[in-house]
């Protein structure tokens, strides 16, 4: 199972975060930073199996923040619908 991190520690934009899941989880250069493309890209372009873990929400700008119950449910649904996806989102927060 290949394995991948995102730490999202500091980021403060909305393109920011999209940019750092681009970059960790190796995604084409024509990743179009928006939900449709990050579940296009997540259920096509991907190494499978994977397991990625997301880190440094706490720390994270509120836009990236608002923006974890998005990922959350993207990457639930592609747990779900593929089985071959799988992930931890750290929070002390609780997000």
């Amino acid at each position: 199972m290949k394995k991948f991190q995102v730490d999202l520690a500091h980021c403060q934009s909305y393109w920011e975060m999209h940019e750092r899941f681009r970059q960790a989880l190796d995604w084409p250069d024509f990743y179009g930073q928006n939900w449709s493309a990050f579940w296009d890209c997540l259920t096509g372009f991907m190494e499978v199996p994977a397991f990625i873990r997301i880190t440094g929400v706490d720390s994270a700008g509120q836009d990236v923040r608002d923006s974890i119950p998005m990922i959350r449910k993207i990457l639930q649904r592609a747990k779900t619908e593929y089985g071959d996806i799988d992930y931890m989102i750290e929070s002390k927060a609780g997000l």
